[in-house]
């Protein structure tokens, strides 16, 4: 419910921000697919080589589906896997961020083509916001586990 609900909160969002005030500049969402791609391959090889996979999965199940038969060791265990997997995205982000703008910056001379004419520019502006999207890639798979961590963290909690 959670995830759903921070779907449509950012669905809302980037509506009213890119689309609603400037209905005639067809403005196109961007969606960064490669940070994307290195973050769910860095998420599943951590998962996988930690043998936290599957109780990944069971997070998701601990959630959805209430059943009085599940340990506390189970649910600690589930607990563990999306907090590992949360610090996994960010810091995924976080790299794949750097090594983007160590590219932009190591790009001393950027051409650009106005009418006819070449002129020479630095690092290009552009170039260095979108470096930063695989950081807000890495933030959003971290929110998206955030309801499943604060449901389990509350199964556990004795209050």
């Amino acid at each position: 419910m959670g995830e759903c609900g921070i779907i449509i909160f950012l669905s809302v969002f980037i509506h009213w921000q890119y689309l609603t005030p400037f209905p005639h500049l067809n403005l196109r969402v961007y969606v960064d697919g490669l940070s994307l791609i290195s973050i769910t391959g860095m998420l599943l090889i951590i998962m996988l080589s930690t043998g936290s996979f599957k109780e990944l999965g069971y997070a998701f199940k601990y959630c959805v589906i209430p059943d009085s038969d599940i340990s506390v060791g189970q649910v600690e265990k589930a607990l563990h896997a999306v907090k590992l997997a949360m610090v996994t995205a960010i810091l995924t982000g976080v790299t794949v961020t750097l090594f983007n703008m160590i590219t932009v910056f190591r790009t001393s001379i950027n051409l650009i083509t106005i009418g006819e004419k070449i002129y020479e520019a630095g690092p290009d502006q552009i170039l260095i916001a979108a470096s930063m999207t695989s950081v807000l890639s890495g933030m959003l798979v971290a929110l998206l586990l955030l309801p499943i961590y604060g449901r389990l963290k509350k199964t556990i909690s004795p209050n």
